[in-house]
């Protein structure tokens, strides 16, 4: 990712410098300094050097700051192709078509593009970004902030077709036929189900789907007290929100707070915003009134039991722990799954799915050669740099595979 390039020309004041690099393999820049999971800085060599140089020094370089702070000073979209000033190749006759507009296909899209390819992406929600547009709360990303990053994409002559959906309003089969190559950057938007009782009743919302309805503008009564159940970032999200719209909100987690896979800065933020969150709890049941809303949530306490093999401590139920926590609302983040019924039957033996995600070789090519995927349907690091990542891979792959036959 040029990482030390880039922060030599943040260094040497040479921000504009500093923007080109960054975008030379990166297409969503300012959408990694605000929320990226940013693993490279937990692998820092700072981290180790700090502590041999000054023992009071241990912090790994800001990476994702530094990257924040780059891209914000280019204003608009146009400011960001004056100073990237994109070298895009003459038209080479080839039509490639991307399902999904989120940093996976947004990456193809964009690269394909500057390298003269006729792309199309095709989205089923009015805006780009995916989950960054729909799953983030606009606090941690703002909507101006993505917007400005698809305009860029779109003034290199990348075409979009918003509110539609393959497999409804286009066929799969339709894309196959009429493009040279087909990308799936689908996602995972689709919340897994709780198994517990009642969980279909008014008052319990997964939290993709909470979510999704505050970043599209409109509004979710969620009452005074909420439960959100989960440990992830989805989690801490919905709780925040939840809670910046005035609700009592705690977080039912299964194990300690130390093993939840939420940032440590996004719990933290949590619980100085006022969220409570009750490690090693087990939901069982939402409670319902007498209207069949829901009026409360049951759960039981877990130990944590070492795990044989060497793993980290599993939770297991305390018989006869129950506890009853009254709430308005129950919003459940304990994962999501992507949706691939859009796939026709006859795909299905070269297209294939593997405990949810899609089969792809180190090209990101899936058993049909001319059909591609990446993100959060194909990776399970479950972060957007990922998923960016498996973009440009996909991007130099489907070159090869067009315009020099190679694989």
């Amino acid at each position: 990712m040029h990482i030390p390039e880039y922060i030599n020309a943040i260094a040497a004041g040479d921000d504009e410098e500093a923007v080109r690099i960054i975008y030379d393999n990166n297409p969503f820049p300012e959408m990694c300094g605000k929320v990226c999971t940013r693993r490279c800085e937990t692998v820092c060599v700072m981290t180790h050097r700090g502590a041999e140089d000054d023992p009071n020094d241990k912090g790994a370089i800001a990476i994702r700051w530094l990257k924040r702070y780059a891209t914000e000073t280019a204003e608009n979209a146009d400011i960001i192709k004056e100073i990237i000033n994109p070298d895009i190749q003459e038209p080479n006759g080839y039509k490639v078509a991307i399902i999904g507009a989120g940093p996976s296909g947004l990456t193809v899209a964009y690269y394909l593009a500057l390298k003269g390819f006729d792309c199309t992406i095709y989205e089923s929600h009015p805006k780009a970004g995916g989950m960054t547009m729909y799953g983030i709360p606009k606090y941690r990303f703002p909507e101006d902030s993505v917007d400005k990053q698809v305009e860029y994409i779109k003034s290199i002559g990348v075409k979009f077709k918003f509110n539609t959906t393959v497999g409804k309003d286009v066929t799969f089969k339709s894309l196959y036929d009429n493009f040279d190559a087909v990308f799936v950057g689908v996602g995972f938007q689709k919340a897994w189900t709780l198994g517990i009782e009642n969980e279909n009743a008014p008052g319990s919302i997964p939290a993709v789907e909470y979510l999704n309805i505050i970043n599209s503008g409109d509004s979710y009564d969620v009452g005074k007290k909420v439960a959100v159940i989960g440990g992830g970032n989805v989690a801490i999200d919905g709780a925040r929100v939840s809670a910046r719209y005035g609700a009592d909100v705690t977080i039912l987690y299964r194990r300690r707070v130390v093993d939840m896979p939420a940032d440590w800065e996004e719990i933290e933020a949590a619980e100085h915003e006022g969220v409570h969150i009750e490690p090693q709890t087990i939901p069982t049941r939402i409670i319902l009134n007498d209207k069949g809303r829901v009026k409360g949530i049951e759960f039981l306490r877990a130990e944590m039991v070492p795990d044989d093999k060497g793993g980290r401590p599993r939770p297991v139920a305390i018989e006869g722990s129950e506890e009853i926590l009254e709430v308005d609302t129950v919003i459940g983040a304990i994962g999501q799954e992507g949706d691939y019924t859009f796939l026709p039957e006859d795909f299905k033996d070269k297209i294939v799915v593997e405990r949810g995600r899609i089969k792809v070789n180190e090209y990101q090519q899936t058993g049909d050669p001319k059909v591609f995927a990446g993100g959060d349907a194909v990776n399970r690091r479950a972060d957007a740099i990922s998923a960016i990542a498996d973009g440009y891979r996909a991007v130099k792959a489907i070159e090869k595979f067009l315009l020099h036959k190679e694989i």
